[in-house]
């Protein structure tokens, strides 16, 4: 999941969907007059804010930060990415204190594919509140569902695979098994204190070409990985794949019965814009 090399070539849904939601939906960010200074928060590699973000947005950014959890990601997008006006910080958008030196200080805040990961929900959107200057707004999108959670959940209750997945319900998107995943976003947005612009969770589609690439894709952010030795993983992909073909969120185009087909997968992206005040 930190491995930002691998990430950087296995994220083609990450980077579809973040042009989406940008080309969409930047259009009901308000820009002002002067230079502005905005946030990124969980940039991971660096590639969505410099090469997807900033070349769509206004041409008035003075700063721009791009902040992730990750040390590994932070100093691996400082060496791709860092220029005059990009710099790179670690912050865990979770924590109880929000550095005072990150406080008010953007008038926007953009967030790609981060806050499924998050658990803490309210503290990490109240963080973000408190990082946006007064009437500043936010343009964020991350996972509500996704049919790997399912595959996560049924692997763990195989006994092979059990014991390196006790806790992989931290690795859920926490509105995965909601029946109203944009009413449960919306319910927090609006008690943190945003004004809500859109609260959406749409059905999206990616197509990987053949089982090699979307196993390259799921490598990039599987969290289990690490904790398996390397000689068991191509076991565990076998009983991944396998479960992975069963889904109901999973069209697999077969070609000539063998795994050289396309496979569809449907996930529900989770689009809100949202502002401090009016």
């Amino acid at each position: 999941m930190n491995n930002a090399k691998l990430y950087k070539h296995k994220k083609g849904l990450q980077q579809s969907d973040s042009v989406y939601v940008i080309e969409n939906f930047s259009k009901y960010l308000r820009w002002k007059d002067q230079k502005e200074t905005i946030l990124d928060v969980g940039c991971g590699d660096g590639h969505t804010l410099c090469e997807i973000l900033l070349p769509r947005i206004a041409d008035n950014v003075e700063k721009v930060v791009g902040a992730d959890s990750s040390r590994d990601m932070v100093e691996f997008a400082r060496d791709e990415y860092e220029c005059q006006n990009v710099v790179f910080e670690q912050l865990d958008v979770e924590t109880v204190d929000v550095p005072e030196k990150f406080r008010e200080k953007f008038d926007h805040i953009f967030s790609f594919f981060c806050l499924h990961w998050v658990i803490k929900q309210s503290v990490a959107l109240n963080n973000i509140y408190n990082m946006l200057k007064p009437e500043g707004q936010i343009l964020l999108t991350f996972l509500a569902k996704n049919p790997i959670y399912d595959i996560y959940e049924e692997m763990s209750k195989m006994e092979k695979w059990a014991k390196y997945k006790k806790d992989y319900r931290k690795f859920v998107s926490p509105y995965h098994n909601s029946p109203d995943p944009e009413e449960e976003v919306r319910t927090i947005l609006k008690k943190v204190g945003f004004h809500v612009t859109i609260c959406r969770s749409e059905r999206r589609c990616y197509s990987f070409p053949n089982l090699a690439t979307l196993n390259g894709s799921v490598k990039a952010v599987n969290p289990f990985l690490s904790r398996i030795p390397e000689e068991d993983h191509e076991s565990y992909f076998e009983d991944y794949d396998n479960i992975m073909k069963r889904s109901k969120d999973v069209i697999w185009e077969k070609h000539n019965n063998n795994d050289n087909g396309k496979f569809h997968c449907f996930h529900e992206l989770m689009i809100v814009v949202a502002s401090k005040g009016y």
